[in-house]
């Protein structure tokens, strides 16, 4: 199989060709693991990518003003470019089980509107709930984005999707009232 790891690293190159060429290949990858009778390799390399997606590595902490000890932190192992295309390429082979590993990337302002197409994308109870929980998170477009993607996961929300675009119907902003009661049309609300 392919190294995945090493055509990520290839992704973050200042070499253009050698991303080029790293791209092409993981690109042919994917196209190939979404052939139905690649199930298994599928969602191997698609835990594979949400692991480099995540992934982190020590740096030396940059100096501050402030006397604190802390002489290294953990950052993201691929370029925000690279974590991007990662996203995209998940967004077509991401199943259930990489939620966990993915949702807590929301978190993170340079990649969590990839990483809310990505849950979008996977269309579960678990992505809708993990999606929920962005709701509270600053930021209106991103909001808006978050009751999108749960109305477009709509069929199969839940209760707790139901009341936290409730409560953005509620919210101050105009434009995040108006995507959560476009939303709200969508959803279905199964029967308790």
């Amino acid at each position: 199989m392919t190294d995945v790891k090493q055509l990520l690293t290839q992704m973050g190159s200042v070499d253009m060709a050698m991303k080029y060429r790293a791209h092409r290949e993981l690109a042919r990858l994917i196209d190939r693991e979404t052939r139905p009778d690649h199930s298994e390799e599928r969602e191997q390399l698609a835990t594979e990518l949400a692991m480099e997606l995540a992934a982190t590595v020590t740096s030396k902490a940059p100096p501050t003003n402030v006397p604190d000890n802390i002489d290294t932190v953990q950052v993201p192992k691929h370029p925000i470019a690279v974590r991007r295309l990662i996203c995209t390429f998940l967004q077509q082979i991401a199943s259930d089980k990489q939620v966990p590993m993915i949702a807590p990337l929301l978190n993170e302002i340079e990649i969590r509107d990839e990483v809310r197409g990505v849950l979008q994308r996977i269309g579960t109870t678990a992505a809708a709930h993990e999606l929920v929980g962005a709701t509270k998170q600053l930021g209106t477009e991103f909001r808006i984005g978050v009751a999108n993607a749960i109305g477009a996961i709509g069929s199969i929300s839940t209760g707790e999707s139901f009341d936290a675009l409730s409560e953005l119907a509620m919210d101050p902003d105009t434009e995040v009232r108006m995507a959560a009661q476009r939303a709200l049309k969508r959803i279905r609300v199964p029967h308790e």
